[in-house]
């Protein structure tokens, strides 16, 4: 199974749900999965964020899902409440820099 396939499917996300997060066609995804072509960095680097993983587990370059200094708290976080995905870019940065501030605030 291709690993974006393997990473969406894992997460209970529909095809049209990711291609909205990552700014592509639903047929762009399509391609992608079924390994007609591949995406670019861009798109790579997005999908690492979404599923907090590495670029290289992306690719199948590697079997670990993402190293140790991968810091992906944040990510799980903002992954989990229905309707993050139908949130804009501006939207999920808001999120990310309360969580941040919380976070701060928590640890002093």
């Amino acid at each position: 199974m291709n690993r974006i396939k393997e990473l969406r499917t894992g997460r209970g996300m529909k095809q049209t749900d990711l291609a909205r997060q990552l700014g592509v066609t639903q047929g762009a995804l399509s391609g992608w999965e079924n390994e007609n072509y591949e995406p670019d960095i861009k798109a790579l680097k997005k999908m690492a964020e979404i599923f907090g993983v590495s670029v290289d587990y992306i690719l199948c370059l590697t079997d670990e899902a993402a190293p140790g200094n991968v810091q992906n708290e944040p990510l799980v976080a903002l992954s989990a409440p229905k309707g993050y995905d139908r949130l804009t870019e501006d939207e999920r940065q808001e999120i990310e820099e309360i969580i941040a501030i919380y976070n701060r605030r928590r640890d002093s």
